[in-house]
């Protein structure tokens, strides 16, 4: 698995939705997401590529989240989203919630993203996340949307 890199993203995004790149960081580009991705780095010496810890985090402006994390050297993919309507907070909570078995202990503080979830379990792990999600009731109620897997550029619906 590859996930979809920032690019491919911002022309997926701008296909399946109908809008120009140019509302993709408008408020009416906005697309309250959990994602589920990794950095993916080269080696300046052996040009050995190799992949980050699985981070789970939440964005409303997944383009900018992956533009920011894009620097240099490094290329921030997105595996998976889960499509948001609701409390976007307590979502985010709830999948960490879940997913807390895989949680990467980490020495920086606050820093509860990281999770050890290979590739052959993430669609079962995001599976996980949307049924808890569907039981979540009143003011912190999390309705998805829409989940998508993206492998190599290429995007798969989890039904």
């Amino acid at each position: 698995m590859n996930g979809i890199d920032y690019p491919s993203y911002k022309k997926l995004r701008c296909t399946r939705e109908l809008i120009h790149v140019s509302v993709l960081e408008k408020p009416q580009g906005r697309r309250p997401v959990i994602y589920f991705g990794r950095v993916h780095l080269t080696d300046i010496f052996t040009g050995v590529e190799s992949r980050g810890y699985l981070k789970i985090g939440k964005s409303d402006t997944p383009n900018i989240m992956m533009r920011l994390r894009n620097q240099p050297g490094s290329d921030f993919r997105v595996y998976a989203e889960i499509h948001i309507q609701g409390d976007l907070a307590s979502a985010e909570k709830v999948a960490h919630s879940v997913l807390k078995p895989w949680q990467v202990p980490t020495t920086h503080l606050g820093q509860t993203e990281l999770f050890n979830i290979l590739d052959d379990s993430l669609e079962n792990s995001v599976d996980k996340v949307c049924k808890a999600l569907s039981m979540t009731r009143g003011f912190n109620k999390a309705e998805v949307k829409e989940t998508l897997l993206f492998d190599s550029n290429k995007i798969s619906d989890v039904k």
